[in-house]
């Protein structure tokens, strides 16, 4: 083959039904066309010709109706005679209630949701403590590593009790008695026993 025999190839392949750009949809038509609308208004308006007076006008008039929407269909909420963002409050558990619900599975032989709900309870004694900041969505990981960082004393024994939880509920790993005994046993070094 030769440089024109595979110019031929490639275009006889692209030139197939997959290989060619889908028409616009109604959105993408809507929006080309706003999009048109508006740099037309915005030519007009700063062209200097006889289109400008009303093009400023219109641009004005957009301007407008878009402040108008903007205040009209937002909400502001009242937060301490302020206007502000008001955040639903955040049930949060604490230690005591995970390990209370942890005697639940425990009692019902639900062993990985027991140690789930010890491992929050240590968590929560942490957070407590102080060595743990309050933030949702914080990895095992980061855990671990702000421990080690802000009490070293306790980072041995807790990274021993997130290995155990890691390994039941991410890995997955058959979880029992012995297990949640051992857990409590580490949770226990980690923050010392807790009503």
């Amino acid at each position: 083959m030769n440089a024109d025999d595979i110019r031929q190839l490639a275009d006889d392949i692209l030139a197939r039904p997959e290989f060619r750009q889908p028409e616009p949809n109604l959105l993408e038509r809507g929006r080309d066309w706003v999009e048109n609308l508006i740099g037309d208004i915005l030519e007009a308006a700063f062209s200097g010709s006889a289109g400008s007076l009303v093009g400023w006008v219109v641009l004005l008039a957009a301007v407008g109706l878009t402040i108008w929407f903007a205040t009209r269909f937002t909400r502001s909420v009242q937060v301490g005679g302020r206007v502000g963002i008001e955040v639903e409050g955040i049930h949060r558990r604490s230690p005591g209630q995970w390990r209370a619900e942890a005697e639940e599975h425990e009692a019902a032989g639900a062993w990985k949701e027991a140690l789930r709900c010890r491992y929050r309870a240590l968590v929560g004694d942490l957070v407590a403590d102080g060595v743990l900041d309050d933030v949702a969505g914080r990895t095992t990981g980061e855990f671990r590593r702000d421990v080690t960082n802000r009490a070293t004393d306790r980072a041995e024994a807790f990274t021993a009790a997130t290995e155990l939880f890691e390994l039941a509920w991410y890995a997955d790993r058959p979880t029992g008695a012995d297990e949640n005994a051992r857990f409590q046993a580490l949770a226990a070094r980690v923050v010392g026993v807790r009503a």
